[in-house]
């Protein structure tokens, strides 16, 4: 009864203003397309899941309001701000690395400067384009929002202060990871998830800090009579060497001193491991990960309700009087939302008809509470047998003579020996030839030319358009085309050996047995479609590299050198935060857990022994809790991505078969049967990548 009364107000409320603006001189057709406009508007939050209430209303000064939203939400706008994020980023490899570093020229540091303040103004764009469509209360309640503003004015100051001096310590460059964070919406649910994680994990972190302590405790009074035994020679000492050794890093070392004196030392070392490493340390991220889950299913229940609120809202706005979309009505408006402005109008009716459960041709409110799923599958048009691929008949004649070999399992068969044998070939002509070889023999350039010419076969045999559709397709011709026109055609001509480094990248069309493996094929297919999922964690991984190389180059800037008591001998002392690409290196070569005791070690002796402080949180932050979070991730999302296309593949006899969702796969049915004799269309039901996290919630928006 509430919604029903909510539904009549907003109807009124849209009758009465849509008379207002008609006596204002407004035509019927631009208020209908006003109201189209705002429509698109809603949907495109529901698309997107986004929550907020904007200040757009049936009057004229929406007109800006929506000019605003679709410029701050434009697909172009928001690559050219990735990249002047990128560039904001990497001015930390030009401009002046510490304060202590007087190399780096005043001219460089102005240029930093002045296109630092470039990105700012373009953040100040973005950032007002999107405060026009919100309501500024309720912006900046977002603490993503107002920290953003305040990130913009620390840094602006920062940047007049440093042009006007040299001598200052700029830290405001570390608030440049802030605006990365926040320029992604999943990437800011994923830091919230983790932040609200962190208090859970505090029962079992305090323990894990108990065990370390008690142990301390005890291998300082056991050990102190062992000469020669820094790594417990003091409480501080003590501990510092058991958290190490819950890495493994230190281990058997820091045990060999006691173990010498009486092998029964062993038990301490190997109890605290297996009570820390193995069973603790597992038991953090074990908690961590089942939380973080917890918690992003509670994100995405939200985000799913937002969803069904915006719709409503497109709904009110469009529907007729009856309470239903009609056809015409719903195309234009969709025509209108970037996510299907690309579609063409026989694709967005199948998706009305797909929407259209009672097949009455009109859409009630229920029916068009499901287009965001359906906009998540891809539509391919597909020809009828017997239709001509191309204009010209000798083509479409030389075509079907060709198909029936090209398609059958022969040819595929055939193929992969080809390619075996010619990778042997490359192997053993690499092991033999090494060196020595200068230009190409007669079987590579032939079996450069005879990749060429199967590939132009298949394109012809399946049409251009039909073959570089598939991205395996189009990754394989690179390949086959990088090899035929260095080895095929310019070797000819310039006869050097670094064409022998072009000719092993043939080895690379083995991938073309992994397309036809269909296990192999699956794996490979499930790990790519996790990469957009996971470079949402990249990009915090990247926030944190960013912070801890800033203070790193602020703090260590010129103290890790080559006369390192121990580091000498070594190669070790290279790895520096003299620069932004020798800091992240360092901090790649910490994440890696490899000898980063060595570093820490020798870190303390070239300054003090804060400096494990610095060692020990960047472990804490970025292995402990990211990459295992990032790890977890993967392999729970891999099995379910994995079982999803398993399914798919054994039910790909019809493509609605491989829809798990009945309501969907039964409104995919409708479609295709009241599609018969149009146009035809395939339904691909892989879903979009940035949906991965709502594959941890099972339900859907009913």
């Amino acid at each position: 009864g509430a919604c029903e009364d909510m539904d009549d107000q907003s109807l009124n409320i849209i009758d009465d203003t849509r008379q207002r603006l008609l006596n204002e001189g407004l035509s019927p057709q631009n208020f209908d397309q006003f109201r189209l406009k705002i429509a698109s508007i809603y949907i495109d939050d529901a698309i997107h899941k986004r929550k907020t209430e904007k200040q757009i209303s049936l009057s004229s000064r929406s007109l800006f309001v929506i000019q605003a939203f679709w410029f701050s939400h434009n697909s172009w706008w928001k690559r050219f701000l990735w990249i002047i994020v990128l560039v904001h980023l990497g001015l930390a490899e030009f401009e002046r690395v510490s304060v202590r570093d007087h190399e780096t020229s005043a001219q460089s540091q102005l240029i930093c400067s002045l296109v630092e303040l470039f990105c700012l103004f373009v953040y100040c764009l973005d950032f007002g384009a999107r405060l026009i469509t919100v309501r500024p209360r309720q912006y900046f309640a977002n603490p993503w929002n107002s920290g953003k503003a305040l990130c913009i004015l620390f840094i602006f100051a920062d940047v007049i202060v440093g042009m006007c001096t040299n001598d200052i310590l700029r830290m405001s460059r570390v608030a440049r990871s802030f605006l990365l964070l926040e320029k992604s919406r999943t990437v800011r649910g994923i830091v919230a998830n983790i932040i609200k994680t962190i208090p859970k994990i505090l029962p079992v972190g305090v323990l894990f800090l108990f065990l370390i302590v008690l142990y301390a405790l005890w291998g300082t009074v056991m050990y102190k009579t062992i000469p020669d035994y820094p790594e417990f020679g003091s409480l501080m000492e003590s501990f510092v060497s058991l958290f190490i050794l819950t890495t493994t890093e230190n281990f058997p070392d820091v045990m060999l001193p006691a173990y010498g004196v009486h092998t029964y030392y062993s038990v301490f070392f190997i109890s605290f491991l297996l009570f820390s490493q193995l069973f603790l340390m597992n038991l953090i991220v074990a908690t961590f990960y089942q939380h973080f889950s917890d918690h992003t299913q509670s994100s995405v229940s939200k985000a799913l309700e937002f969803r069904k609120e915006s719709l409503n809202k497109a709904f009110q706005l469009i529907k007729t009087q009856d309470e239903y979309i009609t056809l015409d009505t719903f195309v234009e408006v969709m025509l209108l939302v970037k996510r299907s402005s690309s579609m063409s109008r026989d694709q967005i009716e199948f998706i009305y008809h797909m929407l259209d459960k009672d097949h009455d041709e009109q859409l009630n409110l229920e029916e068009f509470l499901y287009v965001c799923e359906v906009l998540q599958f891809t539509y391919e048009e597909v020809l009828d047998v017997g239709h001509s691929l191309y204009k010209r008949p000798f083509l479409n004649l030389l075509q079907s003579r060709l198909y029936p070999a090209v398609s059958s399992k022969y040819w595929k068969y055939a193929m992969d020996v080809i390619i075996v044998a010619s990778t042997a070939y490359t192997i053993v002509e690499v092991a033999i030839c090494k060196s020595k070889c200068v230009g190409l023999d007669a079987p590579e350039v032939g079996m450069s030319v005879f990749f060429f010419v199967e590939m132009c076969i298949r394109i012809l045999v399946y049409s251009p358009k039909q073959f570089f559709r598939s991205g395996w397709n189009r990754f394989d011709s690179f390949l086959v085309t990088l090899v035929f026109v260095f080895n095929g055609i310019v070797a000819e001509f310039v006869n050097q050996g670094v064409f022998h480094y072009v000719f092993v990248l043939r080895l690379f069309l083995l991938v073309r047995i992994v397309y036809n493996t269909r296990r192999l094929h699956l794996m490979v297919s499930t790990i790519i479609s996790l990469i957009p999922a996971i470079s949402h964690f990249l990009v915090i991984l990247l926030s944190i590299f960013y912070i801890y190389g800033i203070i790193g180059m602020e703090v260590y800037y010129g103290r890790l050198q080559e006369t390192n008591p121990i580091l000498n001998g070594n190669k070790y002392y290279l790895i520096n935060f003299d620069s932004f690409g020798n800091a992240m290196v360092a901090l790649y070569v910490l994440m890696t857990v490899n000898n980063w005791n060595t570093f820490m070690a020798g870190t303390v002796l070239a300054t003090s022994k804060w400096s494990r402080i610095f060692y020990i949180s960047f472990y804490l932050v970025s292995v402990l809790v990211v990459l295992n979070v990032i790890i977890a991730f993967v392999i729970e999302t891999f099995v379910e991505q994995h079982d999803a296309r398993m399914y798919r593949e054994e039910k790909s006899a019809h493509i609605s078969d491989a829809i798990q969702n009945e309501e969907i796969r039964e409104r995919i049915n409708i479609a295709v049967r009241r599609a018969s004799g149009k146009t035809h269309w395939k339904v691909n039901p892989n879903r979009d990548l940035n949906f991965l996290f709502e594959g941890m919630v099972k339900t859907s928006i009913q």
